[in-house]
């Protein structure tokens, strides 16, 4: 499923396997909440999709910014999403959400919805066992982000580690 978008993202980030592996955890984890969470169909592709997508444009914000801050991510990711799910036909409301969420999954306030919720819980999670979020700044996100049963009790889990 969604070949044509791995593809894609695995020529993004050749130079990177570390942005690959990322993504494919990240990835990982969204399933795993959408299922615990019974994410209805269409909420669970987009967020699918927005799990391949999230970081792809941190390798142009780093070419022109000289950073992979979650600012210039938001800025560069949007437009190369979308020029890849338009060339493989994209439902557009799919890649018009898809879109919203890339261009602001680090922005905590504008989730607005379960599908943008498991994005952000998968992506928090996996940064936590990747060593790029700590422990502590997890225990802080856990009460003020999480809202999904399944992402909490994941946190809690990596907490009592």
């Amino acid at each position: 499923m969604y070949e044509e978008y791995w593809e894609e993202v695995t020529r993004i980030f050749q130079g990177d396997p570390m942005m690959l592996e990322h993504t494919m955890r990240v990835f990982a984890y969204v399933q795993h909440i959408a299922d615990g969470i019974s994410l209805p169909e269409k909420e669970r592709k987009i967020a699918e999709i927005a799990a391949i997508f999230h970081d792809v444009g941190i390798e142009e914000a780093e070419r022109k910014y000289g950073s992979r801050e979650g600012h210039y991510q938001h800025l560069e990711g949007p437009p190369i999403a979308r020029r890849i799910m338009e060339e493989k036909g994209e439902e557009k409301d799919v890649l018009e959400r898809v879109l919203f969420i890339v261009g602001h999954h680090h922005d905590f306030s504008a989730i607005d919805g379960d599908d943008f919720q498991v994005l952000v819980e998968a992506d928090i999670l996996v940064n936590v066992l990747e060593g790029n979020i700590s422990r502590d700044v997890l225990g802080v996100l856990l009460n003020k982000v999480f809202t999904t049963g399944v992402g909490k009790r994941m946190a809690q889990e990596i907490l009592v580690r």
